[in-house]
Formats: C-alpha cells, structure tokens, sequence
C-alpha cells in the first residue's frame, strides 16, 4: 500500500487522469488494460465526493463491528454509483467478487479535500474497507504532503513522496499534452511539434524552470500556452494568467456546498484577488520576520477576513477557510487534530505565487512609497516581490505614470549612503529598467524626473557596481539594471563604437608556469616541470570580452570566415554559414542564448 503526494502540493495528476481515463474501459472489456502490475483492474473513487455519504451514516448506539459494516457499506455503494456513472453499471453484479479476490488497484483520491472533520471517519471507513477485503494487493491514496497530518494519516499505509518533474519528465510531460491535442484534431502534427518544442523551451527557461517541475504547476504552463498560443515573455502576465487558472479551479465548486454569500464571493474574480493579494502580503512579511515560516493561523486569518474590505463577517470567513481546506489551490489548511478540529494554519504551497501575489498588494494602495522605503529595511524577502509589483503595474495595470513616480520617489536627488538608501536605488533602478530609458527621458511632467533622474541613476549604478554597501548580488542586480538601460563605462562595448577595450598594461617579469609534482599530485604530464618564465610587457583587457563586444563579430559575418575557425574544421563542426554544436548538432552563427543575465550586452559572452 502507498499513499502518494507531490512536493508541490498539488496530487499525482498521473494517477487521477489515467485512472479516471482507463477504469471503465478496462472494467468493461472494451481496451486492454495499460500496464498495471499483475492486471490489476484500476477503480478510482474521489475521496471528496464520498465523504457526504459517510457523514450521513447514522453510527449512534451501534457496537463497533456494526459501525464499520455500515461505513464499509457505504463504500461499497459509492462504487456501485461510480461504476454505473461511467457505464460499467454490469459490474455492479461481480464487484463483491472482485473485492474479495483482490484484482482491483483501488486509487482513493483526494484525502487532503476532505474536510477536515470528516477525516477521520474517512480513515475509519478506508480502514474498514481494507479489513473486509484483505486480499487488496494494490491500495493507493492521494494527498497533498502538507494536508498529511493528524486525522490524515492511515495506518499501514506507507508514504511516498512524488519527486519534482526532472528535465527529462517536462519535456515528456510536454510532448505528451501536444500529442494528446494532435489525436484530438485539435492540431495538425506540425502545429502538435512547434508548440510542443516552444513550451518546452518556456517551461525551461531560467525563470520558469522551479515551477515546471510541480505537475500541476506544468498542467497550468500547458493550458495556458495552449489558449494563448504561446505563453507572455514577462514573467507577471505569465503569474497572472496562472492565477486565474488556478482561481477558477478554485471556483468549481462540483461536490460542495456553499452558502450563497460564500458562492457571490468565489465568483467575483476581483474581490477573490484582492483577498488572497493581502494574505499573501501577510504570509511573506511574517517570513520576512521569521515568524513560523510564513504560516498564517487561522484565528488571525479570521480577523483579517472579517473586515468589511474583504468578507465583512467572521462566519463568512470561517466558511471560505473551510472552503480552501477542501479546494486545491493557491491556499492550503494544515493542521489539526481529531475529529472536530479545522486546520491550524495556512500557507501558499508555492512561493513564487505568494511572492507575486504580495507585490500586487504592494502596489495596490496609495501608500506604495512608503511600503517600498519601509522594506528596504529587511530586502532580502522582498527581493523578488518588490519588483513584481511594479512590473504588476506596468504590464497588467498599465499605470506607467506610477511607476514612474514610485522610481522616482526611491531614488531622491540626496546620493544614497546607507545600505537602505542603496536598496532602494536599487528597486528604482529595476523599475526604470523595465521602463526603458527612452520612454524615461520623455517624461517631462517632474522636474527631477525624466531625464534628470535617468542622469543621476546611471552614475549611481556605475558607483554602486564598484563599491556600495549592498551585498554582492546586490551589486549584481544594479550591473544588470545597468545592462538593460545603457552601461556607460568605457571597455564594456554598450555605449561606444567597437573596438571599445580599456587596456591594463602588465609590465615585463618572470612567473611560475607549470606544477611541482611533488606538491601537486594531479599535476599532469603536460603541466610539468614548473619552470621560470620571463614574460615581456603586455596587456590585457580590463574585463572579459562581452556580449556587446563579441556581437560585432557575428554581425560582421565572424561565423562564416574560415580562418577564425581552424579547430572546428579539423573536428568537421564548420560548415561554411556557421559551426556545429556538439551538444545537440544544431547548426549556429551566433553564441548559444542561456537567457538573462547571461545575454545581457554588459555580460561576459
């Protein structure tokens, strides 16, 4: 027996599809089965939807092996209705039989969407079940890892958890959607490769990659670039529109019931947004001051919930906390003990989420400048979540004009001196990097801003990269800021006309070339004997040859001169237009893209 989850929160959607796919098929005759061990006939029962039948058993003043018998039963009923549901109702007749043979693999889905206080009549159940028809080889059960806890866990189940998709299972994972697509006629198999491929390359990218490997997170990629037709370059169109899948996941509500105040609530995109926006803000400033990890009790959730900007009453927002317990989602409940407990705390499963959602909450208000000095206080958590908000405004609530001013505001005419100062230059300087230096220049409504402030920044950033009191990355981030509006150093090739190299003279003198075997000894046969070395004086360039530099070459024609590459025809790698790579045999004149910041023009190439 094994009970399966998934890192990411979400369950084995492998499980839950194949199953659900296969099941009648295979029970009927009509298919053979797919490849289950021992021809294990798969028969899926969602845990959500039994749970009302189980509640309703009425167990009062009835001994112990009756109450079982009655729970067991129920189960048995629910099968019987989901069979007949997918026509495989003439099973109905042998389903005992099988049962007591043991040729099902018996796949419960769902525990985590239980509520919580019938969990443990569910275990109670599960466990009957399991002790009538002991000759079960194959029992699985699907939960989140953060839901298996308390009344959640099984006796003698054994648990496992799903590892993060590798490289490998996302580009499968990928294939796979096209080809189911392309058997559709959805697609032509054209159409079915060139998306599957641009996905590919999307979902592996260096910004989407941490949440290509979550299965439900990938699923989410998938629907989206099939309905974009390809997924948004900017990261915040991409988190947005993830959002709203996952929002309207949330709001089908099959199975459950809700009040008609709580159903007017999941149906208003806007308020659900700006709900989980100010929780997600609460969950990252409670990581920032290392309270619980972020966690949120649920008696403090209660308290933000009632407010009336939000739900307006505590019953509502007790009823919505409960809700989310039993939905997969952008929340999950954790915690809890025994029958008539609810979860303890919640948290967002997925931090980026958290980290987006709690930059739009930033930005929300009119008080988003004093929020953004406030945090450069304690950077490090907002890292991330300080710039997604006014990337937000920019390219979903297209309000230049506050981001504009909101760049301004973080970068005053004083110079920065402390480490908050710089931080908060440094928030600017993303800002005015996703702006773009000419839509900055012209902005004459400020008369700091504009191009006076553009002035004052660059020669900031060019400070800054060398010496400020910002961590190393931090210093990175301002190189990249610089980057991506003009980086006006001499020797970095962005402003001036190549060649653009600042030479440093090494005067003449000997060194030591080579390895002393009796020190080193990896020396190898070539690196021997150490010997002096007179060198006369030569020069070399301040910093490596970057991108900016090395890009006149191949807009010079570089790749298809053959006397710049002398190895690569010995090896039979060029080929006249360009050179062959060794990793994937694609022909190419131009550097291999790895993305930012390592196609930034100030970058080593």
């Amino acid at each position: 027996m094994a009970l399966l989850g998934d890192p990411g929160g979400g369950k084995s959607t492998f499980v839950r599809q194949l199953a659900a796919q296969t099941a009648a098929a295979a029970l009927t005759g009509k298919v053979p089965f797919p490849n289950w061990e021992a021809g294990l006939i798969p028969v899926l029962i969602t845990l959500r939807e039994l749970a009302p039948r189980l509640a309703a058993v009425e167990l009062k003043g009835l001994a112990e092996a009756e109450q079982e018998a009655r729970l067991r039963e129920a189960i048995r009923e629910h099968l019987t209705t989901t069979l007949t549901e997918c026509k495989a109702g003439e099973w109905d007749t042998c389903l005992e039989d099988e049962l007591l043979s043991g040729n099902l693999l018996l796949i419960l889905d769902g525990l985590d969407e239980v509520p919580e206080h019938t969990r443990g009549r569910v275990r109670r159940a599960v466990g009957a079940l399991l002790q009538a028809y002991g000759r079960l080889q194959r029992v699985i059960v699907t939960c989140r890892v953060r839901s298996y806890t308390g009344t959640a866990v099984l006796p003698g189940f054994t648990p496992h958890t799903l590892a993060a998709f590798d490289e490998d299972k996302i580009r499968a994972f990928v294939q796979g959607w096209y080809q189911a697509q392309e058997q559709l006629g959805r697609v032509t198999a054209a159409v079915a490769a060139e998306r599957s491929r641009n996905l590919q390359r999307a979902a592996l990218s260096r910004d989407l990659r941490p949440l290509a490997g979550n299965p439900m997170l990938l699923t989410t990629m998938a629907l989206i670039h099939q309905k974009e037709v390809g997924l948004p370059k900017e990261r915040v169109r991409l988190y947005s529109l993830a959002v709203q899948v996952l929002l309207t996941r949330w709001q089908q509500r099959k199975g459950l019931a809700v009040s008609p105040e709580l159903g007017a609530v999941l149906s208003d995109d806007l308020k659900l947004r700006a709900l989980l926006e100010r929780l997600a803000y609460e969950a990252h400033s409670r990581q920032a001051g290392k309270r619980r990890g972020g966690d949120l009790a649920r008696k403090d959730l209660l308290e933000i919930l009632e407010a009336p900007a939000y739900l307006g009453q505590v019953s509502l927002a007790a009823e919505f906390l409960d809700y989310v317990d039993q939905r997969a989602g952008l929340l999950v409940g954790q915690g809890g003990a025994g029958d008539e407990q609810v979860p303890k705390t919640y948290a967002f499963p997925h931090r980026t989420f958290q980290e987006y959602l709690a930059g739009c909450y930033l930005v929300s208000g009119r008080s988003a400048e004093r929020e953004y000095w406030r945090l450069a206080e304690q950077p490090e958590a907002w890292t991330l979540a300080a710039p997604l908000g006014a990337e937000e405004l920019y390219y979903n609530r297209r309000n230049t004009e506050k981001v504009l001013d909101l760049a301004y505001a973080l970068a005053p005419e004083q110079e920065p001196g402390s480490r908050r100062e710089w931080q908060a230059l440094l928030w600017s300087a993303q800002m005015a990097a996703v702006l773009g230096a000419e839509a900055i220049r012209q902005d004459t409504a400020r008369p700091d801003g504009g191009a006076v402030y553009l002035k004052r920044l660059l020669q900031r950033l060019v400070q800054g990269v060398a010496r400020c009191p910002l961590p190393a990355l931090g210093r990175a981030e301002l190189g990249n800021a610089l980057a991506k509006l003009v980086d006006p150093r001499p020797g970095v090739g962005c402003l001036q006309q190549i060649p653009d190299i600042v030479w440093c003279e090494i005067p003449a003198g000997p060194f030591l070339m080579g390895s002393d075997k009796a020190r080193d000894g990896a020396a190898g046969s070539d690196e021997q004997p150490q010997h002096k070395v007179t060198l006369p004086l030569y020069y070399i360039s301040r910093y490596p040859v970057t991108v900016a530099q090395f890009d006149a070459f191949v807009q010079a024609g570089g790749y298809t001169e053959a006397r710049y590459w002398p190895e690569a025809q010995a090896a039979n790698r060029w080929q006249g237009t360009g050179i062959r790579d060794y990793d994937d045999d694609e022909l190419r004149s131009a550097p291999v893209d790895y993305g930012a910041p390592f196609n930034l023009p100030n970058h080593p190439v």
